[in-house]
């Protein structure tokens, strides 16, 4: 059997499963017989275009979020690649929420921060794209929305979180240092 690497969560669901399988049957089952099953099963109940579809998108961006509950309660946080209904479950109904969607050129960022504003009809949200110059009074545009009680998603092109936190907290106007972890 070629070996293939499996990630610990599905593991640890084949394990739990072959437990459950060998106290059902009251006999020993392996975990690769297990694991048989499980794929065979898995291999003639999708279609090539449903696996395609499966492996066409994956997101190749990051964002930082700041959502405001009250003037002194706020929260900062980060997602790696999230999706739409990510980013949405930590968004609550009526915060006022800062969102920072950062990455490489042509990841998918811009179309994620429109289907964000697009998912929230109901609230006033402003996206400012880099695409679209100054850059610099977009990143103004977009903590000055989120300051007077507006949400706002901002798109930047950054390769990493420090790059992005530059960004949004440019180095000469700020009062702190970022750093990168040691």
């Amino acid at each position: 059997m070629p070996t293939k690497h499996i990630d610990a969560a599905q593991w640890e669901q084949i394990e739990e499963l072959t437990l459950e399988l060998t106290k059902l049957t009251n006999q020993v089952v392996k975990e690769s017989e297990v694991l048989k099953i499980i794929i065979n099963r898995g291999l003639t109940n999708y279609t090539e275009i449903e696996v395609a579809m499966q492996l066409a998108y994956k997101p190749r961006y990051n964002v930082i979020l700041y959502v405001r509950y009250s003037d002194n309660a706020w929260i900062s946080t980060q997602m790696e690649r999230p999706l739409v209904n990510d980013a949405l479950e930590v968004i609550s109904d009526n915060a006022q929420f800062m969102m920072c969607v950062y990455g490489k050129t042509n990841t998918g960022k811009s179309l994620f921060a429109e289907n964000i504003a697009n998912a929230l009809p109901d609230r006033e949200i402003t996206v400012y794209d880099e695409s679209h110059p100054p850059y610099s009074e977009q990143v103004k545009n977009a903590w000055r929305d989120y300051h007077s009680g507006k949400s706002a998603v901002l798109v930047v092109n950054a390769a990493d979180q420090l790059a992005a936190m530059n960004i949004l907290f440019p180095p000469d106007e700020r009062k702190f240092t970022i750093e990168e972890p040691s």
